[in-house]
């Protein structure tokens, strides 16, 4: 007896469908590879977007580069200089080298990872993926009074942190972290996406950032006209207070010192225009500075003061808290001896045999 009853239907996948998801998976797996190839060759790099690991910060996508480029040439980077623009502008590799030669009779490769914008808050996080991933066995990290102050900017750590690239250096899992630190490809179709921003000014920010730096990650001001504290700086500045969220990140920072990392803090030096409008003047200066040598303290790390006398010319100054070039030579030659005189009297020891 007829009836309407629909019948069952069952797909099956013939063996020639899978062949062809088999094939396909190939084809892909056989074209990331050839695309990831080409993205590695020089020529092709420089007429692409610079790289990015999406932290929002070319200075850092920057100076990633530079440093592993610097690695895979030369081998290991010894010493790591790491803090604001102070540093980015203050500390010449080149120029410190050569003192610290002649002080300690060592030849070390030196690299300048200072960052503009970072504050204590922000190098928490760029420290420990620096350190787990280039090895360097010592960390000279630059503070100063002007850098302690309660309004010092902590969004770069709070970006790099919310960032995949930092989710998978945590240890999280996460796959597009995973690609932009092992895909030169993935890094810069993230570097494409950054510069396609419509914003305009903050494009303009990250070409001056990048712009003028060196090979190890310096770049210095030229001289030029003297750049003084405005009305609007000198307000924030009659309020100063040392920041306790600062002054935890600083003691974070500093308990990275390990077997395998010697730490050394530095005081860079900012404009006497500066300490002169702080609230209480000297005394709020010295109270930082204070706060920075107790955590260096418990840490079991040196904290050198920049010496005052000589102070730093007048024609040395960028702005009230950034050196030119000519104060570049005198800090960076400063620094180098002194680094020089602590490896030679054993007051820094370095990890490692190389």
């Amino acid at each position: 007896m007829p009836t309407d009853a629909p019948r069952s239907t069952v797909l099956r996948l013939r063996r020639p469908v899978g062949r062809t998801l088999a094939l396909a998976l190939l084809f892909a797996v056989v074209a990331a590879a050839a695309l990831e190839a080409v993205a590695r060759i020089d020529g092709v790099r420089e007429r692409l977007s610079p790289e990015s690991v999406g932290s929002g910060q070319q200075q850092l996508d920057r100076k990633l580069v530079l440093l592993r480029e610097a690695i895979a040439d030369g081998g290991p980077v010894d010493a790591l200089f790491l803090g604001s623009s102070q540093v980015h502008r203050a500390v010449d590799p080149a120029l410190a080298a050569g003192p610290l030669r002649a002080a300690s009779g060592r030849d070390l490769r030196l690299f300048n990872f200072g960052l503009n914008g970072i504050s204590e808050v922000g190098q928490v996080p760029v420290a420990k993926i620096l350190t787990k991933k280039f090895g360097p066995r010592l960390l000279v990290v630059g503070v100063s009074s002007y850098g302690m102050d309660d309004r010092r900017d902590i969004k770069f750590g709070e970006a790099l942190e919310a960032s995949p690239w930092f989710r998978y250096h945590a240890g999280r899992p996460d796959l597009d972290g995973f690609l932009l630190e092992h895909s030169c490809a993935m890094r810069q179709y993230q570097g494409y996406l950054f510069w396609a921003s419509p914003d305009a000014e903050q494009l303009e920010i990250q070409e001056r950032a990048v712009s003028g730096m060196g090979a190890d990650g310096h770049g210095a001001f030229e001289p030029g006209r003297f750049r003084d504290v405005d009305d609007e700086a000198a307000a924030a500045l009659a309020d100063f207070r040392v920041s306790p969220s600062h002054v935890e990140a600083l003691d974070r920072l500093f308990a990275l010192r390990s077997p395998e990392l010697a730490i050394v803090a530095v005081e860079m030096p900012v404009h006497p225009h500066v300490i002169e409008r702080y609230g209480r003047g000297a005394a709020d200066h010295a109270a930082a500075l204070a706060a920075i040598g107790a955590v260096a303290a418990r840490h079991g790390i040196p904290f050198w003061r920049f010496p005052g006398e000589p102070p730093v010319p007048a024609d040395a100054w960028h702005d009230f808290v950034h050196l030119n070039r000519r104060g570049t030579a005198l800090y960076s030659a400063w620094l180098g001896d002194r680094l020089g005189e602590a490896l030679k009297s054993g007051e820094v020891e370095l990890p490692g045999g190389r």
